[in-house]
This record gives C-alpha cells, sequence and structure tokens, in this order.
C-alpha cells in the first residue's frame, strides 16, 4: 500500500504526538557541541611541546579526543532537527497499518466510551443552556494534507470560518467529571483540538466536560452486575433495593444546578505545534511506507 499521503485523525493525534524517552536527537547535538566545545578549550590551554620540542602525550591524547568530539557533533548535527517517534507512536502506526491493510478494527469499546457516544447530544444541550447559546452538532468532515476530523461544534460565520471550536466531553460520572479541574490536561485532547484549530482556522477551543445523565440502558446494566455479584438476590432484598437506589443516585445528576454541570478549559491555538504536528505525520508515513516493506519481506 502507498501511506505517503496517508491522512491522520485529529482523535488520534495525542498517540503521535507522545515524547520519545531519554534525549533527542536535538539533546544529544547540544551535548555533543558542548562536549567539543570544552575539550577545544582544554586543549588551548594545555603545553604542546616539551623543552625539547616534541609534542606531549597529553597533547596528544587531548587533541584526538577533540577530534572524535568534533565527529560526534557533526554526526549529530545531520540528523539534529529530524523527529522521532516514540514507542507509543509506533505501536499506534501499527495499528493503523493493521486496519488499513486488513479492514479489521480494535475493540476499544467501554462503559465510558458507550455513555460519551449515547448522551453526546444530552452535553451540546448543556454546553448550550449555560452558554445561553445555540449549538448544533458539526457533521460536516474537515481534512488538509496531513490530517482529517469532525469538530464538535464552532463558533463563527461557519465551520470553515470558525472563531472558536468547543469540544464537548461527557464524563461518566461526577467524580471524573470534578477530577479535571485538579488533573492536567489530558494531553490526547490538546493535540485533538490543535488538529481541529489547524482545520478550521480557530484562535480556540474550549473543551467542556459536561456532566448529564447516565442513559437507562447503561444503569439497568449497573444494576443486573451488581445483582449477580450479590448471588442472585430476589428483588424484595433490601440490600439489593437499597445498592440499586445508590446506583440511580451515583449515576443521574436532576438535584444539581445546571451551573455545576460544565467545567470548561479553554486551548488556545499553537502555531508551533501545527507545525510539530506536520513534521510528525511526515514521520509517521515514513514509518508506516517502512513497516509495510518489512512486513511484506518477512511474510513474502
Amino acid at each position: 500500500m502507498d501511506f505517503t499521503h496517508h491522512l491522520f485523525r485529529c482523535s488520534s493525534l495525542g498517540h503521535l504526538m507522545t515524547d520519545v524517552q531519554g534525549k533527542t536527537n536535538f539533546e544529544k547535538w547540544q551535548d555533543a557541541q558542548s562536549r567539543f566545545d570544552r575539550l577545544k578549550t582544554e586543549l588551548s590551554e594545555i603545553k604542546q611541546f616539551d623543552a625539547k620540542g616534541k609534542e606531549m602525550k597529553s597533547w596528544q591524547n587531548k587533541a584526538i579526543a577533540v577530534q572524535k568530539a568534533r565527529e560526534m557533533a557533526a554526526e549529530f548535527e545531520l540528523i539534529k532537527d529530524e523527529v522521532e517517534l516514540s514507542e507509543t507512536a509506533r505501536v499506534h502506526l501499527s495499528d493503523i497499518h493493521t486496519q488499513a491493510t486488513t479492514g479489521r478494527q480494535t475493540d476499544i469499546t467501554n462503559k465510558f466510551i458507550e455513555k460519551g457516544l449515547m448522551v453526546e447530544e444530552d452535553g451540546i444541550t448543556v454546553y448550550s443552556r449555560v452558554k445561553k447559546k445555540f449549538f448544533k452538532k458539526n457533521e460536516t468532515h474537515l481534512k488538509n494534507l496531513f490530517i482529517m476530523g469532525t469538530p464538535d461544534l464552532y463558533e463563527g460565520n461557519s465551520i470553515h470560518e470558525a472563531t472558536a471550536v468547543p469540544d464537548i466531553k461527557c464524563s461518566w460520572d461526577l467524580y471524573t467529571f470534578r477530577r479535571t479541574f485538579v488533573k492536567k490536561l489530558n494531553q490526547l485532547y490538546y493535540w485533538q483540538l490543535q488538529g481541529y484549530m489547524w482545520l478550521t482556522g480557530a484562535l480556540n477551543a474550549p473543551l467542556a466536560y459536561c456532566l448529564v445523565n447516565t442513559p437507562e440502558p447503561l444503569i439497568e446494566a449497573a444494576k443486573r452486575s451488581l445483582w449477580f455479584k450479590m448471588g442472585q438476590p430476589d428483588e424484595g432484598n433490601i440490600t439489593y433495593i437499597e445498592g440499586c437506589a445508590e446506583i440511580e443516585k451515583s449515576m443521574t445528576y436532576d438535584d444539581l444546578p445546571l451551573n455545576q454541570k460544565l467545567l470548561e478549559y479553554v486551548v488556545e491555538r499553537d502555531e508551533a505545534a501545527q507545525e510539530l504536528i506536520k513534521k510528525k505525520v511526515i514521520a509517521g508515513r515514513k514509518y508506516l511506507q517502512w513497516l509495510d516493506d518489512e512486513l511484506n519481506k518477512k511474510q513474502a
């Protein structure tokens, strides 16, 4: 297959953008250059010849070290600007390759994703009511030469002339919702929003965590799970009844005021971050092509 023009989804950019462990090529070049400069200074400060005019062994050894340091710095200078891919990125690229070449999906469904998909419109409603502005789910799919994606919402004349692209994330429960206030910004979301801003030209992207009621099928599933864990008690079992009532309370929030159901964090457009996305995409495409070629050789 030809991966030279592969478009990466904004929702998965965070996997591609993860940092490599250890020092980058640029940092290695800096270290090598610093060592070369230090050794060169040390060489200039020691005597080259003894009283008989013979070149001293200590100077010769230092000169050899300087030459080796110069060569190493030169080697790293050639690759100092090359973008590296982390192990996380390479694993993600392997998954992309597997899907592209076999048409098979990985099973990534869980209760958190299920709820998010089921209550997306409810989240948009919460956001609209708190902001006192009507928002409608965007259905326009966007792409450029590097990435593609479908932002949730937008402000502005159109999705192509957006000033902001709010993104709705519906939390699983009250605890995960409140934790967003004390945790660092999820980097998967940061890079997703940088992608959306790049596609639309928006200046910022509000990351809107919304607290909405859990859909009835998921509540019933939680009750069934409790029933099995308790050894399938009678429906009149008081402990089971109290447990179901606690499940209802923990998964529905009609008693909370509207303003307590939205926590918003604004991500600003970063041109440098978007330039880095370009470089990572180019590196990712090269890796996908290499992976395809090598697997074909291995499995020939």
